[in-house]
């Protein structure tokens, strides 16, 4: 017995020490990584930041960074880095191996989006395919074969498959800058969503509904009947009668994307997982009944800027150049879904 207790005292001595040790790694951790970002800050002020890299938000794990709170609480990590940057400068934060930058501001993004020319986004288009949608490692690997971009001018590699973002990037343009096809695609959207407006039992009420005048964001009591218009203008009604559930998995998505794009297993994250799954599922259900539905013979169904399998246009011939360029159903199931979701 007197030996069970002395190996008992030892083990708590350890833990203590272990634990006392590990407090002053994490207390020495914030501090210095405090210190950095307050000096970062305040040469930023001065002007003494041109060519150096943005601040780094403090944290207490060495190597881990932000990791944990990334992973539990997303968006309170966001508050906190909007809280930290109150002139909208770019941030960055420690995700283990990857440092993450944050951009706030509307000037910030302003000039990104003005640089657009000069910025490649196909790469993140790929990633969140990847991370968020699943879209199968070959696929990924075959468009990224083209690194040639959208632009006429090639600034890369070229697959077997010819340059895949630069025939999407005209599929865009022929439809979305033709001045008659937007008309027709805003009559559609307009003439859907009044429909979905006219079925008041979709439009979410709060659980303490009751007779009295209540206030509810506007955003909640018509989003969902914006979705099933966007949806129905976009991909017709064959992905509304394949995905009943639409509505709530799109939400469920939306609130757990960057949980989801964070590599998130799923018994952390199950109901962003769930609602994936669902709309994947859904997503392949209608390609498969818009393919074997479709007449691609019929030259005159074809001028259509709308059907009811693929519905619009853009949808239908993003589909045929992303299979002739040899991605899978699960591929294009992840890109399409994407573009709703989008």
């Amino acid at each position: 017995m007197e030996y069970a207790w002395h190996i008992l005292s030892l083990c708590t001595t350890a833990v203590g020490a272990a634990t006392t040790v590990l407090s002053l790694i994490f207390l020495c951790t914030f501090a210095l990584t405090t210190w950095r970002f307050r000096r970062s800050c305040e040469r930023y002020h001065i002007g003494q930041h041109l060519g150096e890299e943005p601040p780094t938000l403090p944290y207490w794990v060495p190597w881990l960074g932000s990791t944990a709170h990334y992973l539990l609480n997303v968006h309170g990590l966001f508050r906190a880095v909007r809280a930290a940057s109150p002139y909208g400068r770019p941030l960055r934060i420690r995700l283990g191996p990857i440092c993450a930058y944050l951009i706030t501001g509307s000037r910030n993004v302003q000039t990104l989006f003005r640089a657009a020319k000069e910025l490649d986004f196909e790469f993140f288009i790929v990633n969140v395919s990847v991370k968020a949608w699943r879209m199968p490692s070959r696929d990924a690997k075959k468009l990224e074969e083209d690194s040639s971009g959208p632009a006429a001018q090639s600034l890369g590699g070229v697959g077997e498959g010819g340059r895949i973002f630069l025939r999407l990037r005209d599929i865009y343009h022929s439809n979305f800058l033709h001045t008659q096809r937007v008309s027709q695609l805003l009559d559609r959207w307009i003439a859907s969503y009044l429909t979905a407006l006219d079925r008041p039992h979709g439009i979410p009420l709060p659980q303490s509904w009751s007779c009295e005048w209540t206030t509810l964001p506007i955003c909640k009591l018509v989003r969902s009947q914006m979705l099933i218009a966007t949806t129905m203008a976009l991909a017709g009604p064959q992905f509304l009668e394949e995905c009943p559930t639409l509505c709530r998995d799109i939400w469920d998505f939306d609130e757990t994307f960057i949980t989801l794009l964070s590599g998130t297993p799923q018994f952390l994250c199950r109901r962003g997982w769930d609602a994936r799954d669902r709309l994947l599922a859904a997503t392949k259900r209608w390609l498969r009944r818009a393919w074997a539905e479709y007449d691609w013979q019929d030259e005159k169904r074809q001028s259509l800027d709308w059907e009811a399998s693929f519905g619009h246009r853009v949808m239908r011939e993003r589909e045929q150049t992303l299979e002739s360029y040899g991605i899978s159903l699960e591929g294009r199931a992840a890109l399409q879904a994407g573009l709703i979701w989008g």
